[in-house]
Protein backbone atom coordinates (compact mmCIF):
# COMPACT_ATOMS: atom_id res chain seq x y z
CA UNK A 1 0.00 0.00 0.00
CA UNK A 2 3.18 2.42 1.05
CA UNK A 3 4.49 1.74 -2.46
CA UNK A 4 1.27 3.02 -4.45
CA UNK A 5 1.10 5.58 -2.33
CA UNK A 6 4.31 6.92 -2.85
CA UNK A 7 3.82 6.65 -6.94
CA UNK A 8 1.17 8.40 -6.54
CA UNK A 9 2.93 10.91 -4.96
CA UNK A 10 5.59 10.92 -7.42
CA UNK A 11 3.27 11.56 -10.50
CA UNK A 12 1.71 14.77 -8.64
CA UNK A 13 5.27 15.82 -8.71
CA UNK A 14 5.90 15.33 -11.96
CA UNK A 15 2.58 16.82 -13.13
CA UNK A 16 3.68 20.22 -11.70
CA UNK A 17 7.14 20.63 -13.34
CA UNK A 18 6.70 23.69 -14.96
CA UNK A 19 7.94 24.26 -18.48
CA UNK A 20 10.66 26.74 -19.41
CA UNK A 21 10.26 29.43 -22.35
CA UNK A 22 13.14 29.62 -24.38
CA UNK A 23 13.63 33.36 -24.55
CA UNK A 24 13.29 34.29 -28.19
CA UNK A 25 15.63 36.83 -29.76
CA UNK A 26 15.20 39.05 -32.70
CA UNK A 27 18.00 40.84 -35.13
CA UNK A 28 17.34 44.56 -36.12
CA UNK A 29 16.55 43.67 -39.68
CA UNK A 30 13.54 41.76 -38.12
CA UNK A 31 12.80 45.12 -35.45
CA UNK A 32 12.58 47.49 -38.20
CA UNK A 33 10.37 45.36 -40.42
CA UNK A 34 8.01 45.37 -37.10
CA UNK A 35 8.05 48.39 -36.81
CA UNK A 36 7.77 49.59 -40.75
CA UNK A 37 4.29 47.68 -40.36
CA UNK A 38 2.88 50.17 -38.04
CA UNK A 39 4.27 53.02 -39.37
CA UNK A 40 4.40 52.87 -42.99
CA UNK A 41 1.30 50.25 -43.87
CA UNK A 42 -0.58 51.51 -40.92
CA UNK A 43 -1.70 48.51 -39.03
CA UNK A 44 -2.66 48.51 -35.47
CA UNK A 45 0.12 47.82 -32.93
CA UNK A 46 -2.04 45.28 -31.92
CA UNK A 47 -2.66 43.26 -34.97
CA UNK A 48 1.15 43.41 -35.61
CA UNK A 49 1.75 42.48 -32.52
CA UNK A 50 -1.03 39.37 -32.74
CA UNK A 51 0.70 37.92 -35.81
CA UNK A 52 4.05 37.88 -35.15
CA UNK A 53 3.31 36.79 -31.66
CA UNK A 54 4.83 39.57 -29.87
CA UNK A 55 4.25 41.22 -26.23
CA UNK A 56 2.46 44.51 -27.33
CA UNK A 57 5.09 46.44 -25.08
CA UNK A 58 8.08 44.43 -26.52
CA UNK A 59 6.55 46.47 -29.99
CA UNK A 60 6.12 49.31 -28.26
CA UNK A 61 9.83 49.91 -27.43
CA UNK A 62 10.62 48.82 -30.81
CA UNK A 63 8.64 51.60 -31.93
CA UNK A 64 10.33 53.99 -29.48
CA UNK A 65 13.71 52.79 -30.61
CA UNK A 66 13.62 52.10 -34.37
CA UNK A 67 10.45 54.32 -34.92
CA UNK A 68 10.81 57.86 -36.68
CA UNK A 69 11.23 61.10 -34.93
CA UNK A 70 8.24 62.86 -35.59
CA UNK A 71 6.57 59.65 -34.60
CA UNK A 72 8.46 59.98 -30.66
CA UNK A 73 7.51 62.96 -30.89
CA UNK A 74 4.13 62.36 -31.10
CA UNK A 75 3.82 64.25 -34.38
CA UNK A 76 3.55 60.75 -36.95
CA UNK A 77 0.63 62.65 -38.39
CA UNK A 78 1.62 66.25 -39.29
CA UNK A 79 4.59 64.90 -42.13
CA UNK A 80 2.61 65.22 -45.50
CA UNK A 81 5.31 62.93 -46.97
CA UNK A 82 4.35 60.18 -44.44
CA UNK A 83 0.98 60.80 -44.04
CA UNK A 84 0.56 60.45 -48.22
CA UNK A 85 2.86 57.43 -47.52
CA UNK A 86 0.72 55.89 -44.92
CA UNK A 87 -2.70 56.91 -46.90
CA UNK A 88 -1.46 55.26 -50.47
CA UNK A 89 -0.68 52.08 -48.54
CA UNK A 90 -4.32 51.85 -46.63
CA UNK A 91 -5.91 52.66 -50.42
CA UNK A 92 -3.53 49.70 -52.07
CA UNK A 93 -4.68 47.32 -48.58
CA UNK A 94 -8.31 48.29 -49.66
CA UNK A 95 -8.08 47.77 -53.28
CA UNK A 96 -6.22 44.66 -52.86
CA UNK A 97 -9.63 43.59 -50.72
CA UNK A 98 -11.70 44.50 -52.84
CA UNK A 99 -10.10 42.56 -55.74
CA UNK A 100 -9.86 39.65 -53.72
CA UNK A 101 -13.68 40.05 -53.05
CA UNK A 102 -14.99 40.27 -56.79
CA UNK A 103 -12.25 37.57 -57.96
CA UNK A 104 -14.51 35.34 -55.25
CA UNK A 105 -17.50 36.86 -56.39
CA UNK A 106 -16.50 36.10 -60.07
CA UNK A 107 -15.59 32.06 -59.16
CA UNK A 108 -19.34 31.74 -57.88
CA UNK A 109 -20.72 33.26 -60.84
CA UNK A 110 -18.51 30.80 -62.80
CA UNK A 111 -19.88 27.71 -61.19
CA UNK A 112 -23.39 28.84 -60.46
CA UNK A 113 -23.05 29.44 -64.19
CA UNK A 114 -21.71 25.75 -64.76
CA UNK A 115 -24.79 24.40 -62.58
CA UNK A 116 -27.05 25.78 -64.47
CA UNK A 117 -26.07 25.32 -68.26
CA UNK A 118 -26.07 21.72 -67.53
CA UNK A 119 -28.74 20.06 -69.62
CA UNK A 120 -31.13 17.38 -67.77
CA UNK A 121 -30.33 14.39 -68.98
Amino acid sequence: MRSKQSSMEHSKEVAFVAVRRVRRQFDEPFKRTVVEQVERLGRSQSSVARSYELDPKMLRRWLLEYGSPQRIRGMGGSDPITGAVVAESVAMMEMRKRLRDVEEENDILKKALGVVSRRPR
